[in-house]
């Protein structure tokens, strides 16, 4: 199955990249995602993701298809063959 990551404002700078195209293994979900995008993409996207104990910081949203993750089944949300996952920073500004 193929999917694309987005990265977007900082993130897209943290991660030196605009968007990565990954084959991943049916059934995934997005916490599986999220390692196999750090273990490309290395420990600055690491920091800027995940907490002290390796969680998401609860300020990035992961979108699915353009839909948050937490109306879905958050981090065990199953990603599907053509999905488009987008990162988002928290936003500011006026």
């Amino acid at each position: 199955m193929n999917v694309r990551i987005r990265f977007f404002s900082s993130l897209r700078e943290v991660a030196n990249l605009e968007e990565l195209a990954l084959t991943i293994e049916d059934g995934t979900t997005i916490s599986k995602l999220l390692e196999e995008i750090l273990r490309k993409c290395g420990s600055n996207l690491r920091n800027a993701l995940l907490d002290r104990d390796g969680r998401l910081k609860s300020y990035i949203s992961v979108l699915l298809n353009g839909r948050s993750i937490s109306f879905l089944q958050g981090l065990d949300t199953i990603v599907h063959d053509g999905d488009v996952v987008d990162m988002l920073p928290p936003t500011s500004g006026g």
